[in-house]
């Protein structure tokens, strides 16, 4: 586990930091790795698990998940340091894409602030225009309608993705609570 230098299954703050400071000079700031941390802490205890840690790197098309989860752990055993089980090249691509995954969160964070200080916005407004049927679920043709009617295209893909950024119970609708969840702003320092 690339992070964890103990025996633990769980990452904490400094232990990210220390490995990404090993193949790269910039670091995330602390306030960067909470968002991570909020948006993958499955149990919200501010610790993550080796199977959240795993979930924000796992492709979502099945066929680059199946390649990734069919290959062989290596083990760390007999290093000398346990970040030489990857070539130097695997860890900048790894380091790359997990600084754009934090990239991604400061985003949708300050897109989040700049929603809720909006006089004219209301995450619950926002959420009835989208529910057209008024059922109290969002489904995907819905959304598909609503960004359409502002001029928004989506490919299938993409818009699953979407759907999967607000959908925390993996059932392909967007509740109200989850609607919420994801637009309510996680920090103030962004």
């Amino acid at each position: 586990f690339f992070f964890n230098d103990t025996a633990t299954t769980e990452i904490y703050t400094e232990q990210i930091v220390g490995s990404v400071r090993c193949v790269q000079e910039t670091v995330p700031t602390k306030d960067e790795l909470y968002l991570f941390t909020r948006k993958y802490d499955t149990d919200n205890d501010g610790r993550l698990r080796y199977s959240d840690f795993a979930e924000a790197f796992t492709p979502f098309q099945s066929e680059y998940q199946q390649l990734l989860t069919s290959r062989a752990p290596k083990g760390v055993e007999g290093l000398d340091d346990p970040i030489d089980v990857f070539s130097l090249e695997t860890r900048r691509v790894f380091i790359r894409a997990f600084r754009s995954l934090i990239e991604n969160e400061v985003r949708c964070e300050q897109v989040r602030q700049e929603l809720n200080k909006s006089p004219f916005f209301s995450i619950h407004e926002a959420f009835k225009v989208i529910d057209s049927d008024r059922d109290g679920i969002i489904l995907p043709f819905e959304l598909r309608n609503f960004l359409e009617d502002n001029d928004v295209f989506l490919t299938e893909k993409e818009l699953s993705y979407l759907i999967d950024r607000f959908n925390v119970k993996g059932d392909g609708r967007i509740t109200y609570s989850e609607f919420v969840q994801e637009l309510t702003p996680k920090s103030t320092r962004f």
